[in-house]
């Protein structure tokens, strides 16, 4: 993230949002469905705590939506930004890194990751297959010659 103006963060956009906010009687609670926003994340804005935000393009854009809502300028919203130390160059950067895709030699060792557990999961299954396909057959097996002897005794045969 860009170095932030420190000088600036008493000033920053954070509270000239919340000044404009107070200004129309709206309460956090009231401002933050219409952002699709938590109150927590409104207080954060207003704070200038933009730690959490996950990229300078969210943090942009949650100022420029309070500042619609609001009614103020959305350019006054970005030169307060550049002012902070978050200049729209540094958003240009980040959105790069977003709509940065992954790369081929990426993309190729997931899939081979993904190809070798499918083997060993191939694998694993047969064995557990072939240990029961063989398990099953010798109690059927063991079954069998033993009805087969309980026959004789129990009902002794009359072939002569």
């Amino acid at each position: 993230m860009a170095e932030v103006d420190l000088q600036y963060f008493e000033r920053g956009p954070g509270p000239k949002l919340r000044k404009a906010r107070e200004a129309r009687g709206l309460k956090i609670k009231e401002v933050a469905p219409q952002l699709y926003l938590t109150k927590h994340r409104v207080e954060e804005i207003e704070n200038n705590d933009f730690s959490r935000v996950p990229s300078l393009l969210h943090a942009r854009g949650y100022l420029r939506s309070y500042a619609k809502l609001l009614g103020l300028a959305e350019h006054e919203v970005d030169y307060d930004l550049s002012k902070y130390g978050l200049a729209v160059a540094d958003v240009v950067e980040d959105i790069k890194d977003i709509m940065n895709p992954p790369t081929t030699r990426a993309i190729e060792r997931q899939q081979k990751f993904v190809r070798i557990m499918n083997v060993t999961l191939v694998i694993v299954l047969g064995l557990l297959l072939t240990g029961w396909w063989q398990n099953s057959g010798a109690v059927s097996s063991k079954l069998h010659s033993f009805w087969s002897v309980a026959k004789k005794v129990i009902v002794p045969s009359r072939i002569n």
